[in-house]
């Protein structure tokens, strides 16, 4: 069961990927509870940091691969489309 509510998850992401840039927002994703047996609806734990810049992003994804974060190691890659958030 993923028992780590969403307001301490951002802020604990914050803290630890604001080490390599400015990170302009978090966005958190939780699987919806659908039954015994069933799927969730969405993706369970993941959440995609946007950095203000390509290196500070760079950083953060080198220096916390395999960091383990909330006793689970970190899978991080790099988003596979720009977000909106950044094209404005």
């Amino acid at each position: 069961d993923w028992s780590i509510k969403k307001p301490l998850l951002k802020r604990s992401l914050v803290a630890l990927f604001s080490r390599h840039g400015k990170v302009m927002e978090i966005i958190c994703l939780r699987g919806d509870s659908v039954g015994k047996g069933q799927k969730p609806k969405c993706l369970r734990g993941q959440a995609w940091v946007i950095f203000e810049s390509l290196p500070a992003a760079t950083a953060a994804l080198e220096a916390e691969r395999g960091f383990v974060f909330f006793g689970r190691p970190l899978m991080v890659n790099y988003a596979k489309e720009v977000s909106d958030r950044v094209a404005k």
